[in-house]
């Protein structure tokens, strides 16, 4: 994720909190429910695209097994957070979709996009 210098302004708190880890962030359920639904975003798709990414890398060295569960763990959470969001607001078909697909009008709501199971955000 390539952040500019107003981007960084914009986000400075939660990028400190999130960002400049080399491990998966602690974040309390009640920070959870704090986030405002861009920070939300944000973060899932940090969360999301790192979880992932420690996913395969399991397969390969299975010293990643430690980190790649806690950052599913954390993405459980924010996404049964933004299943809540969208339930709440009516906004998208969440039973019959996996959460990939669930999550997706949020997700685009916020400024990101489906980069084939990667969240990317849109410029």
């Amino acid at each position: 994720m390539v952040i500019d210098d107003d981007d960084y302004k914009k986000t400075s708190e939660l990028h400190e909190l999130y960002y400049n880890r080399s491990s998966c962030p602690i974040v309390s359920d009640e920070r959870i429910t704090q986030l405002s639904e861009t920070e939300l975003a944000d973060l899932f798709s940090e969360v999301s695209n790192k979880s992932s990414m420690y996913m395969h890398m399991v397969d390969e060295d299975p010293k990643y097994k430690a980190i790649f569960q806690s950052y599913y763990t954390l993405y459980i959470k924010l996404k049964d957070r933004i299943l809540w969001v969208l339930k709440k607001t009516n906004n998208g078909d969440i039973k019959s979709k996996p959460y990939h697909d669930a999550v997706k009008p949020f997700m685009e709501s916020n400024g990101y996009r489906d980069g084939r199971g990667w969240w990317i955000k849109m410029d």
